[in-house]
């Protein structure tokens, strides 16, 4: 599985974890409305908001790889509910998801959005592209709604985690190798060690 998560943030808003209310609403109303004018026939698709995502949605998202994990998560446990998250940021926050079932867009998780994206046999090249065309497209509404993302001219993007400073991506690739674990897993252990894995 090809898996691409890029994270952006609008330079006119804190980051999630100083954001007020007013800043939740106006951060998801734009970026809602970048989302349901995606014309691109693999991009367009529908937007959840986060308290209506039931388990099996939930679920399938993970199973897609689309699946929003927080890097670092900013928020104090004794406040949060059970998905991790406070009852002001639950209630703008959401996932809009590509009718392709390999696109993903979160609003208001980790960071202001998170677009993943993902797929089993596909190539690297074009979950990229997939991943690109949506930002670029989000971007374009923004700047008409008078908005930008979070660029610094020497760091690049900028985020709440200051791992993801600079591109702000994360690429995964899970490899199958069938013929390697078909005959158990001491001998998978063997060629790990062998090549200091």
């Amino acid at each position: 599985m090809i898996r691409i998560s890029v994270s952006r943030n609008l330079a006119e808003h804190p980051f999630v974890p100083a954001m007020g209310v007013e800043d939740f609403a106006e951060v998801e109303r734009v970026l809602l409305l970048a989302l349901r004018s995606l014309q691109h026939d693999e991009l367009h698709g529908s937007y959840t908001p986060l308290a209506a995502l039931d388990e099996a949605t939930l679920a399938s998202l993970k199973a897609d790889g689309l699946y929003a994990e927080a890097v670092d998560p900013p928020y104090h446990a004794a406040a949060t509910s059970r998905d991790g998250l406070l009852p002001v940021h639950r209630a703008a926050s959401g996932v809009f998801r590509a009718a392709n079932g390999q696109l993903a867009a979160w609003v208001n998780a980790s960071d202001h959005l998170q677009v993943v994206g993902a797929q089993r046999n596909g190539s690297a090249r074009s979950v990229f592209e997939a991943v690109h065309s949506c930002l670029a497209f989000v971007e374009k509404v923004l700047l008409e709604q008078g908005k930008t993302y979070a660029l610094h001219r020497r760091l690049g993007y900028v985020g709440a985690c200051p791992s993801l400073v600079g591109t702000s991506m994360r690429v995964h690739v899970r490899v199958a190798l069938p013929a390697l674990t078909a005959t158990g897993s001491a001998s998978l252990g063997e060629v790990a060690a062998e090549y200091g894995l």
